[in-house]
């Protein structure tokens, strides 16, 4: 009896040292989130110089995780935010939206750092969402990767998509890409990428993610950032969330997010938290799943849906490539007016006091902004053309007393001949301006729809020459 029982010890340790290592033995973040970071990701500040011929002159700001004061290298009103993950432990995330956090970055899951690199879920990732979605803060998701290939990093983004699939996320799905468990071992360090094979891997989850409507984000400390990897190429396309601990980072490429120390402290959060800044200057917390960073339309979008002026088609989609109608225009240019709403008249026999664009209209008419038909009918729900939104927005500003003398010579445009007459001084003030600037081929189009990517643009446009 004792042999068997000693044989079938034997037997349990030595099938435990043949097992292969689990992903959850191998998470990055046993080595990098449990305990602090390696030097890489430190600076001291910059020190200033009273001989130096040229002074520049930054904002700063007190963290309210740390009680220090940061230089602000970066433009944009600065947003305050953390970001998590199983080591942060249970989260009372109504006493950290209490704090005056407003947005935090989840950590989803991760690729493990060993050879067989498998993928695993955060354990956390599910109670830390909804539960920050529930307290009122603004959510993005991230994974700390290991991918070695493009392959992989597809894997990644997908792994991440189905993740986040029926949450609110509003912030960027994020590739954290950093040598793991310490700089100097790991399948990431092991693989010796050059730096154009890191920065290609980097390209394809960005790819897959802004094909899938998110805003991609690419998160590295200063030195993976110059490098290893090509941050300023992939800030092309790409949010760039830089990791450098200090009071003032000298990192001179392009980034919108800030993780500035692992040590803060925040209500809600047992022990240190990362601390973040994000410097808003438009366009992140949108929630529109098809408006890409770095799409044309992507900052006109933001301005015209932080100021109130356009929403999206439902909570998650903008809908860029769909048409305006009159409606909607008219609608638009009344929020635009901040004027108080109009009495209603029963002025058209297609609009009536219970519908959503009836202020709007009246309010239209009433300001000699648009007018209806011959036959009685407003036509809300037609289409309009880029002849008549241009000519309802010179109406617009005639009757907000803006100038309106600018007038540009149309017939570069190989289509002027087709502009209406009532449209010509519109179109021309329109060019003159900026606010429009013709499509491929030289040509108006003043008979084409216009989209609604397009006529944000064009309030942007108009909203900042008036602000």
């Amino acid at each position: 009896m004792k042999k068997k029982l000693l044989f079938s010890m034997l037997l349990v340790v030595m099938l435990a040292f043949s097992l292969p290592v689990s992903a959850q033995d191998e998470d990055p973040g046993s080595g990098r989130l449990e305990t602090r970071a390696d030097s890489t990701f430190y600076e001291s500040p910059v020190a200033t110089s009273s001989s130096s011929d040229v002074i520049l002159s930054y904002d700063t700001y007190q963290s309210p995780l740390t009680g220090l004061t940061y230089t602000l290298r970066q433009s944009g009103n600065v947003v305050n935010g953390i970001d998590v993950s199983y080591y942060n432990g249970n989260v009372n995330w109504e006493e950290v939206k209490a704090a005056g956090i407003d947005f935090v970055i989840i950590r989803c899951g991760y690729r493990g750092y060993g050879a067989e690199g498998n993928i695993a879920q955060d354990v956390k990732f599910e109670s830390n969402i909804q539960g920050a979605l529930a307290a009122g803060l603004n959510v993005g998701v991230y994974m700390f990767s290991q991918a070695i290939t493009e392959e992989e990093a597809v894997e990644e983004a997908e792994y991440m998509l189905n993740l986040v699939d029926g949450y609110e996320v509003t912030l960027p799905l994020v590739m954290d890409y950093e040598y793991a468990p310490t700089g100097s071992s790991g399948r990431l360090y092991n693989a010796d990428l050059s730096k154009s094979e890191a920065t290609a891997i980097c390209n394809a989850f960005i790819e897959r993610i802004a094909s899938a409507g998110y805003t991609p984000m690419i998160y590295a400390n200063k030195n993976m950032l110059t490098n290893d990897i090509d941050g300023e190429a992939l800030a092309e396309n790409a949010m760039i969330w830089l990791a450098n601990y200090t009071t003032d980072t000298t990192y001179g490429g392009p980034y919108q997010f800030w993780q500035y120390t692992e040590s803060g402290s925040v209500d809600g959060i047992s022990g240190n938290v990362d601390g973040n800044f994000y410097f808003d200057n438009g366009g992140v917390f949108m929630p529109f799943r098809d408006v890409a960073v770095g799409s044309w339309f992507y900052d006109d979008i933001a301005y015209v849906y932080q100021n109130d002026i356009m929403d999206g088609v439902s909570g998650t989609t903008f809908a860029p490539d769909n048409t305006t109608s009159r409606g909607m225009m008219a609608t638009v240019l009344y929020r635009l007016s901040q004027d108080q709403a109009p009495v209603f008249e029963e002025i058209f026999t297609d609009v009536h006091a219970n519908q959503w664009f009836a202020n709007g209209i009246i309010w239209a008419y009433q300001k000699n902004v648009v007018n209806g038909y011959d036959d009685g009918n407003f036509g809300p729900d037609d289409d309009v053309t880029r002849e008549q939104f241009a000519a309802m927005l010179y109406r617009y500003a005639q009757s907000r007393q803006y100038d309106t003398s600018a007038s540009a010579d149309l017939g570069r445009f190989g289509d002027a001949g087709q502009v209406s007459d009532y449209a010509r001084n519109a179109m021309a003030w329109a060019v003159a301006e900026g606010y429009i600037n013709g499509l491929p081929g030289d040509i108006l189009s003043p008979k084409g729809t216009a989209t609604r990517a397009q006529c944000a643009t064009i309030l942007a446009r108009f909203m900042q020459d008036h602000s």
